[in-house]
């Protein structure tokens, strides 16, 4: 995504009710429509604000807040996408030379539950691709995600108490440990092509 294009907020890829009961529909609709909508209006506001030469004619802290709000978008964006209802197995060949056999799909899934359940406050909990490391699990700060380092997500995973306050109340291992049975790692693997891996 170009950060210098006004962002448009898409559509689920499916129903709000097609995640329950891991997620209900309230919760999936409100952290959408809301949340998602909040930060594509305030990202859109300050690119306008820049004019034809974007956020680089905003002062500092401005740039800044487009970097989280664009941040916000886009990780979201990329999240609804890494879910899909009951979720969807690796292929016996992702399976075998990303993850290293069904073990390590299992191990790969227990490290992003224990990098959401880390993180400090709110972030991401994240399976990114990076050119000289390879497949790795980490967590996100905030919405810090780091594209500047060639780093590319494969499956990102919302640790924001937005994203499960009404379904799971303060409990993220609770809601991490059964959203994470909804990975699409259909997806995981065509963005794992997309970076050239």
């Amino acid at each position: 995504m170009n950060p210098l294009t006004p962002l448009v907020l898409k559509p689920l890829p499916y129903a709000p009710s097609a995640l329950e009961p891991v997620l209900s529909s309230d919760q999936v609709r409100t952290h959408h429509e809301q949340f998602g909508t909040g930060y594509i209006k305030r990202a859109n506001a300050l690119l306008a604000r820049g004019g034809p030469q974007g956020v680089d004619a905003l002062p500092e802290d401005e740039r800044l807040r487009f970097q989280f709000e664009w941040n916000g978008a886009v990780l979201h964006e990329l999240f609804w996408a890494s879910l899909t209802p009951g979720g969807a197995e690796p292929t016996p060949e992702f399976t075998q030379r990303v993850l290293g056999g069904p073990a390590g799909a299992a191990e790969i899934r227990s490290d992003l539950i224990t990098a959401g359940v880390g993180i400090m406050g709110s972030g991401w909990a994240a399976i990114s691709v990076r050119p000289r490391e390879g497949v790795f699990v980490h967590a996100v700060s905030s919405h810090n995600y780091p594209w500047g380092s060639g780093c590319r997500p494969l499956i990102l995973i919302d640790c924001w108490e937005h994203s499960y306050v009404f379904d799971y109340l303060a409990q993220r291992r609770v809601y991490l440990d059964r959203l994470t049975a909804l990975i699409d790692w259909r997806v995981a693997e065509q963005r794992l092509r997309e970076a050239g891996r």
